[in-house]
């Protein structure tokens, strides 16, 4: 798909009228090449990214140095070969001030926009950073869509806190903010902050020009920096870097902050209309869900995990049946918590790693 390659679909969105960064592709056996175009952006935050890929992997953001250039090369390179996503090329851009965005475009409008803070703690004098990580993120195991989207003190991390001068053992002061990551991405344990009622008309009018470049396309979620969202486009530096043609819409459904969207409803809803499908009345319970999961781990592990997030949930549960590797079970109750109950089985836990998750309604 043409949303897929980075570059293309910038030049597309370009062509559009929407901003975009400047910058340009590169092959990974081109690295003087990209060294040499990121030279002439030293002292200028820039960013370093595979040309293919989702989900944050490989991306590097807040750079200003060759030796920030050369790490981030290093670390495109190890997830290509963790990952086997990256089509052997990247692109080096200017970065433009402000924050991520994620803006969920369904048909002709702008239906969410999310707000992604990189990863970070912020100090309270007492507690030092590997702590106060654990403490995040057992706030984040309330919320299910960032319960398995935890931070981690990898590598990258520890590059960071050294860039800021700190030690994952360091303590830092009341109210100081540490990064742990340059990327915005939730899965790499950013955070989520809904804000469309506050976002400028025409921000959002630019996300669904972006998404109407594309022939075709009824959802797009739309990948935006800025300076700031409450401000009039003409007025700031802004710049969309890529369209998701498959958005991921959890974060909408689950914000860490603000309020929630329906965004998976509003899609099946344009998809039906597109289709020129008549939809009933909506049911707000269900009176049976078959859920099948499939994993290698041991049965009693594995009801172990579930049990509890059915009692956390509060819904019905009735007929466990292992087949194999499947487990197979039936739900009823509410709609929305059974679809939360869904999103946490797919993540699964540790010791339970889960290959697929089948829902099906049957009422």
């Amino acid at each position: 798909h043409l949303t897929s390659k980075k570059h293309l679909t910038k030049a597309r969105i370009k062509a559009s009228g929407a901003p975009v960064p400047e910058g340009q592709e590169f092959s990974l056996n081109d690295k003087e090449k990209a060294r040499s175009y990121a030279r002439s952006l030293a002292g200028k935050p820039f960013v370093v990214k595979p040309a293919v890929g989702t989900g944050g992997v490989g991306v590097s953001t807040g750079l200003l140095t060759l030796e920030d250039f050369d790490w981030a090369w290093e670390k495109i390179i190890r997830s290509q070969k963790a990952t086997m996503r990256n089509d052997g090329f990247i692109i080096v851009e200017e970065q433009v001030p402000g924050d991520d965005y994620r803006v969920c475009v369904v048909g002709e409008k702008a239906v969410s926009i999310v707000k992604r803070a990189p990863a970070h703690i912020v100090g309270d004098g007492r507690h030092a950073v590997e702590h106060l990580v654990n403490l995040k993120n057992q706030s984040r195991a309330a919320n299910p869509h960032l319960a398995q989207r935890r931070i981690r003190l990898d590598r990258s991390a520890v590059f960071q806190l050294a860039r800021q001068g700190m030690r994952k053992g360091d303590v830092p002061p009341a109210g100081q903010v540490v990064f742990l990551s340059t990327a915005g991405n939730i899965s790499q344990g950013g955070d989520s902050i809904s804000v469309l009622h506050e976002t400028h008309a025409s921000i959002l009018e630019a996300a669904v020009k972006a998404v109407r470049a594309f022939p075709g396309l009824a959802v797009g979620g739309v990948d935006f920096l800025m300076e700031d969202h409450r401000i009039d486009l003409s007025n700031q530096r802004a710049g969309i870097c890529e369209i998701n043609s498959v958005p991921a819409s959890t974060m909408h459904h689950y914000p860490a902050y603000g309020e929630s969207c329906n965004v998976s409803r509003l899609i099946f809803e344009e998809y039906a209309r597109l289709r020129s499908l008549p939809l009933g009345a909506p049911n707000e319970r269900c009176e049976q869900v078959q859920v099948r999961i499939t994993t290698m781990a041991e049965e009693q592990r594995v009801k172990r995990w579930i049990e509890p997030l059915i009692a956390e949930y509060a819904v019905e549960w009735a007929s466990w049946r292992k087949e194999s590797h499947d487990i197979s079970f039936q739900l009823s109750g509410p709609y929305e918590p059974i679809t939360a109950l869904a999103s946490r089985f797919i993540t699964g836990t540790e010791g339970v790693a889960v290959e697929s998750v089948g829902v099906q309604v049957v009422n």
